[in-house]
């Protein structure tokens, strides 16, 4: 099938004898012809990248060719934490998906949105593997990345300071409207600017 192939496995026909001439008489009236199926369902998982707000990561499993009604093909999977760590920034998930009738299928992986207390965590990372494919299917991508992208982002703020001029300093805070992760920094330049205060006769 070159105009539109798809996995059909390994299909059979026969071929019968009968009505012999000649005196001949018939010891085996039956063959099977096998037909091997040339086309392989060799499967891929794609990269997903997801906000935190999202709710799931939806990963999509593909084959190379669409399966036939009588097919099926079935993979195992699982997730992997890498920068992002289950629980707290998705739920672990594993279990058995498979591909009938169709090219491809689905695995959701429920993301975590840290709602009790927010923090500045930056883009994280986790994977989902495939392994233990079954009914001839084969990995031509067995692994896939999960990037949660960040809904909290740090918007900084400075205070004002009254200080007594014989204060000796004047200490301004600099805030995050987020707390930061322990991974996470972040940097900021500043500068002083002359009002009625001039340097270097009031300030340095």
């Amino acid at each position: 099938d070159t105009a539109s192939p798809k996995v059909e496995g390994t299909e059979t026909f026969k071929v019968k004898l009968s009505a012999a001439t000649g005196g001949a008489t018939i010891s085996d009236n039956e063959a099977v012809g096998e037909i091997t199926d040339n086309e392989t369902a060799s499967l891929s998982i794609a990269d997903v990248s997801v906000s935190e707000a999202d709710g799931n990561a939806v990963f999509t499993v593909s084959s190379s060719y669409p399966l036939e009604l009588s097919k099926t093909v079935t993979f195992s999977y699982t997730t992997e934490d890498g920068t992002a760590v289950a629980p707290g920034d998705y739920t672990v998930s594993s279990g058995t998906g498979s591909i009938t009738n169709g090219s491809s299928t689905t695995i959701v992986v429920p993301i975590i949105e840290d709602t009790a207390s927010p923090k500045v965590e930056g883009t994280e990372t986790f994977k989902v593997k495939l392994s233990a494919a079954t009914g001839g299917a084969s990995f031509s991508d067995d692994e896939a990345i999960g990037e949660i992208t960040d809904n909290e982002t740090a918007s900084l703020s400075i205070s004002d300071v009254s200080v007594s001029e014989a204060g000796g300093s004047a200490v301004f805070t600099v805030s995050s409207s987020y707390p930061l992760e322990l991974s996470k920094t972040v940097t900021l330049s500043y500068t002083t600017e002359v009002g009625t205060a001039v340097d270097p006769g009031d300030y340095t």
